[in-house]
C-alpha cells in the first residue's frame, strides 16, 4: 500500500463565513487579517495547504512511545501568515475545522462552537500564565451543524490559530517511518533556518552544562532511559550514508526541541494543566501547546475519577514522562542524520535536568493574572452561539454581555 500523502493543497471553498470573534489585540492589522481570511476561505482561487499528521502514543510504564501511523481527522490547513502585534514576528495561520482532502474517505473534521470557545479560553489562560501556547486569533461561523459529544445539532465554526510553526514531533516520525528521509532532512534544516529552535531555555536563561548535570543514582537511571534500541533504528533506504555536515544541525535541532518540551512540561505541572491527549501529533517542535480540546483542563493536579483520561498515560502526573518518551522517539528518527547514537543520547539526557530546573521557577513565571474566568467563558460561548444562530436581537444582547471579554 502506498504511503499517505504528506502534503496536499486544495481550495477551502467555504461559503457564508462570518467572523464572530477576533482576538484583535494579538494582531498587528486586525482589519486586514479579517478581510484576507474571509477571502482565503471563500475565493475559488484561494489555496490552503494541509499536512499529514501522524505520530506515536506513550506506552504504559512511560519509557517509550510507539509509532502508530496517521492520526487525526485532517481538519487543519495552513492559510497564510500574520504579523503579531506584541513582537512583530510573522506567525503561521492555521484554520481548524475544514474538511480537507488529506484523509480518504474524508472525515468529519468540523469543530463545534463549544469546542472552539474552549480552545480559545484555554489558550488564553495558558498565555496569561506565561506558558507557551498557540494563540486563537478568531472564530468564524459557517453554515451547518456538527455532532459532538452527544449533541447532534451543535453550531459549526472554524478556529483560526497561530504559532511560529506547526511542524510536530509526529511530522518527523511520519517522514522517518515512511522512508521520506530527504523530507525529514528538509524539515530539520528549515526549522534551524527559521531560528526558533535556537531559543532554548538554557541559552535564554544562561544555564550551562554544569547547571544541567545529573549526579549519583539519578544519573544512572536517566542515562539508562536515554539508550536507543538498535533494533528500532533505520538506515537510508537506498544505501546512502548520512552527510557529516548534517550532524551538528540535527544535534542543535534535537537540543532545542528537548529543552523547549521539557520547559513546557514543567509549566503544565506547575500550573496544574492537563492536556489529556499527548500523542506526538499534538506536540509542536517549537514547544508550544496545541490542540487544546475537550480533554484539556486546569485540574491543579487533583483529578476526580470521572474527569481522568481513560488512558493512564494521558493523566496529569504522567505528562512529563509521556513527553520524555516522545523525545526519545524523536531521537530515533534523527538517527538517520546522526549515525553516532551516543550524541543523540547525550541530548536526551538534558530533558529531566531542564524539567527540574524549570519547575524550580527559572523558566516558569506567571506573566499576568489576566485570564478568561468561568464567567467570561460563559459570555463568550453565549455570543458565539448567538452569532451562529444569526438572530440579530439575540446577538446584540450577547455582544453587550460579552463586551468586557472581547479585544475590540
Amino acid at each position: 500500500m502506498d504511503a499517505p500523502q504528506f502534503r496536499v493543497t486544495f481550495t477551502p471553498n467555504v461559503t457564508e463565513a462570518q467572523f464572530i470573534f477576533c482576538n484583535a489585540s494579538l494582531i498587528a492589522d486586525p482589519a486586514s487579517f479579517v478581510a484576507d481570511t474571509l477571502t482565503q476561505l471563500s475565493s475559488p482561487d484561494a489555496v490552503a495547504e494541509s499536512f499529514m499528521y501522524a505520530g506515536s502514543t506513550p506506552q504504559p510504564g512511560g519509557r517509550r512511545s510507539a509509532y502508530v501511523g496517521p492520526m487525526g481527522d485532517g481538519r487543519a490547513a495552513v492559510l497564510g501568515t500574520v504579523v503579531m502585534a506584541a513582537t512583530g514576528d510573522r506567525w503561521i495561520v492555521q484554520a481548524k475545522g475544514l474538511r480537507t482532502p488529506m484523509t480518504e474517505p474524508p472525515k468529519d473534521g468540523f469543530v463545534s462552537v463549544d469546542d472552539g470557545v474552549h480552545e480559545l479560553v484555554v489558550s488564553e489562560r495558558l498565555a496569561a500564565l506565561g506558558s507557551p501556547s498557540c494563540r486563537v486569533l478568531g472564530l468564524v461561523s459557517v453554515p451547518g451543524r456538527v455532532r459532538r459529544r452527544g449533541c447532534a445539532a451543535a453550531h459549526r465554526v472554524i478556529v483560526l490559530r497561530a504559532a511560529p510553526q506547526f511542524w510536530r514531533c509526529g511530522t518527523i516520525e511520519h517522514l522517518y517511518y515512511t522512508d521520506d528521509h530527504e523530507g525529514l532532512r528538509e524539515v530539520v534544516l528549515s526549522t534551524l533556518q527559521a531560528g526558533w529552535a535556537s531559543d532554548r531555555p538554557s541559552a535564554r536563561l544562561g544555564w550551562d552544562d554544569t547547571r544541567l548535570a545529573i549526579d549519583g543514582a539519578a544519573a544512572e537511571t536517566e542515562a539508562a532511559w536515554c539508550i536507543l534500541d538498535p533494533g528500532e533504528l533505520h538506515t537510508w533506504s537506498d544505501g546512502r550514508e548520512a552527510r557529516p555536515d548534517d550532524v551538528p544541525a540535527a544535534i542543535s535541532f534535537l537540543r532545542g526541541v528537548v529543552e523547549c518540551t521539557a520547559a513546557l512540561a514543567a509549566s503544565w505541572q506547575v500550573h496544574g494543566f492537563t492536556h489529556g491527549m499527548l500523542r506526538s501529533d499534538n506536540i509542536l517542535l517549537c514547544g508550544a501547546a496545541i490542540d487544546l480540546g475537550a480533554t484539556s483542563r486546569f485540574s491543579h493536579g487533583f483529578e476526580e475519577d470521572s474527569s481522568r483520561p481513560k488512558e493512564p498515560m494521558y493523566a496529569f502526573e504522567s505528562q512529563p514522562t509521556a513527553l520524555a518518551a516522545h523525545m526519545k522517539q524523536l531521537a530515533i528518527a534523527l538517527s538517520l542524520l546522526v549515525p553516532d547514537t551516543g550524541q543523540l543520547e547525550r541530548e536526551l539526557r538534558r530533558f529531566w535536568p531542564t524539567f527540574r530546573a524549570a519547575c524550580a521557577g527559572e523558566a516558569v513565571a506567571c506573566v499576568s493574572n489576566a485570564a478568561l474566568d468561568d464567567d467570561a467563558t460563559s459570555r463568550l460561548l453565549s455570543l458565539a452561539r448567538a452569532c451562529c444562530s444569526q438572530d440579530e436581537e439575540l446577538i446584540d444582547k450577547a455582544r453587550a454581555a460579552a463586551l468586557p471579554c472581547l479585544a475590540e
